[in-house]
């Protein structure tokens, strides 16, 4: 058994504490939500599962070089949603706003990297979001009253500056870990 990794970009303390702000008056509203802590808040861009030692230099040589052909970019978290849908979800989530269209290429360049080196990445289509609770196990929760308190959430702008490539260690107590990061390139200025 491999590393089990994902590349994903770090907002700043900041931006967490605002989103933070505004979901902790709905917090209370289902126990049977398990909320991610805000150290393991990310917006993840590719989820690469366990990966075998001898693929993760590959892994982060090909993920440096995907960096260097894509521009920092200004994201802010807006509104909120469910997967599947809000009447029976299992992941409540946050959106992202901002230049999508580049947050889109970065995570096809990232799990490009992934596929290069014989990871099974997953080829459904980007959908950016922040992962804010998950329900417990295989049961699934109405969150439809979550997702309205939140749909006018808009957080502050956040610089996305550098990609992450992330460990996740699982068990009672999962925690992540940044195994390595490479800037984005400095977005034009004028």
């Amino acid at each position: 058994m491999g590393t089990r990794l994902f590349a994903a970009l770090s907002p700043p303390p900041t931006a967490i504490e605002h989103l933070l702000g505004a979901v902790v008056a709905v917090q209370t509203a289902h126990d049977g939500l398990r909320w991610i802590p805000a150290e393991r808040l990310h917006l993840t861009v590719a989820f690469f599962g366990d990966v075998d030692e001898l693929q993760i230099a590959d892994l982060r040589t090909r993920l440096s070089r995907a960096a260097t052909h894509h521009d920092a970019m200004e994201l802010r978290f807006r509104g909120a949603g469910a997967f599947s849908r809000a009447a029976s979800a299992q992941v409540l989530w946050c959106g992202v706003d901002g230049p999508l269209d580049k947050l889109g290429s970065l995570a096809s360049s990232a799990a490009a990297a992934g596929r290069r080196v014989g990871l099974a990445v997953d080829d459904r289509p980007y959908r950016p979001h922040l992962t804010l609770a998950r329900a417990g196990g295989r049961a699934r929760v109405d969150v439809r009253s979550i997702v309205a308190a939140l749909a006018d959430y808009v957080g502050p702008s956040w610089p996305a500056e550098h990609l992450h490539l992330i460990a996740s260690h699982l068990g009672p107590q999962p925690r992540y870990e940044v195994v390595d990061q490479w800037p984005l390139r400095p977005a034009y200025q004028e």
